[in-house]
This record gives structure tokens, sequence and C-alpha cells, in this order.
């Protein structure tokens, strides 16, 4: 494990290791640090050397986002492009052109609902209708809890850019979100 540098003392002819810290994590700090379950244990230095514990640090969300933030790096310097360190860029550019195609529709609907401001449930009637009309659509995305999912994943991304455009919603509910017009 390159990440990881440790603190020993000797005694005798044996090596004793005393803190264990992440290298990466100390690197990436200053993006890390608001991530969930954020710890600076393993910056400063953590005193528990069990095998157990370096396991649930490497697995842990700000481990693995300062591993993300190490990969974009080496990335850009090597010259690749996203596809070499965003998964979801990988797995887009390995979709055939049909289904390519169905989620570039897909997310026109949505786009479409969420720039309206219309109630999440129009994505559904929205999908029939452009199927009824003959657009293959696909099935993925096409259920309840799936639209709802997609939708909102989707108003997730746009982040802060979206906040700038659209006004906050007044209220959310098991529908999606609404706005109060006027």
């Amino acid at each position: 494990m390159s990440w990881l540098e440790c603190d020993t003392t000797c005694s005798g002819t044996r090596k004793n290791v005393v803190k264990l810290r992440c290298k990466v994590c100390k690197k990436f700090e200053d993006k890390i640090v608001g991530r969930r379950n954020y710890s600076d244990k393993w910056l400063k230095g953590a005193d528990s050397v069990r095998t157990s514990n370096i396991k649930d640090h490497s697995q842990s969300d700000q481990h693995e986002h300062a591993m993300l933030l190490l990969r974009k790096e080496q990335a850009i310097a090597s010259g690749l492009g996203p596809s070499s360190y965003a998964p979801i860029v990988k797995m887009l550019c390995e979709l055939s052109e049909d289904t390519k195609q169905m989620l570039r529709i897909k997310f026109d609907i949505a786009y479409f609902v969420a720039t309206q401001r219309l109630a999440f449930i129009k994505y559904p009637a929205l999908c029939d209708l452009e199927s009824k009309h003959g657009v293959n659509l696909g099935t993925s995305y096409r259920m309840k809890m799936q639209e709802r999912l997609f939708v909102t994943s989707l108003l997730t991304l746009s982040g802060k850019l979206y906040e700038k455009i659209y006004p906050r919603p007044s209220f959310f509910c098991s529908y999606g979100w609404n706005y109060r017009q006027g």
C-alpha cells in the first residue's frame, strides 16, 4: 500500500510500528475535510495499527475520494482523459449508440420537467407520450422509483449551476420537486 506511511521505534533489533498515516488523505486534506464521517486520525497518525483498521480506512468515503483525486491528478499529468479516472465517464463511453440515444432522450425529458418546473409525476407521462410517437426509450428508468432516482440524480449532478439558474423549490413531495407559482 503505497499510500501508507508509518512511524517506527526500535527496540533492539526489532522495529515496532507506532503510528500509521495516509499520505494521499494528507495530500488532499483541504478537499476531503467535508466528506461524510471525516476524521483527521489518519492525517495526524493512527495509533491503532491493526490490519482491520487499515482496511476500514481504505474503504472510507474520505480515502476513496482522496484516491479518486490522486488518480485524476495522475491522469491529467499523463495526458489521459476523464475516462481513466471517472467511472461514470468510462461507463458512458462503453454504451452502445442505441443506448446512448435512449439516454439522451430521457435526459431531455427530465431536463424539460425540471426547467418547466413541472411536478415530477409528469416525467412518466412524457415518457409514455414519446413512446406513443414511436420513440424507443427502452425500459431502464421507466419504473417510478428509477424515474425519481434518475431525475433527482440529474438535478444533483448539475448542482450549483442549476441552483444559480433556477430558484430553490418551496417543498419536496413524494412525487419530486414542486414549485410555488408566482
